[in-house]
């Protein structure tokens, strides 16, 4: 299952995008506004291939 979060690269600003599995995107961001969601890159979560979590932006 997926859950709404918010973005952690948007330091200035709100986004939000998602964390999980990755088949319920748009179930759990369906109360976001498409300008209001993040477009950052998911990579796996480390021991755990199967979760999706957002890829740190490099500084």
């Amino acid at each position: 299952m997926c859950k709404k979060v918010q973005c952690p690269n948007h330091a200035s600003e709100i986004k939000y995008t998602w964390w999980g599995c990755g088949q319920h995107i748009e179930q759990c961001l369906a109360d976001v506004a498409k300008e209001d969601r993040c477009d950052c890159e998911h990579e796996p979560l480390p021991g755990n291939p199967a979760i999706q979590q957002v890829k740190p932006k490099s500084t």
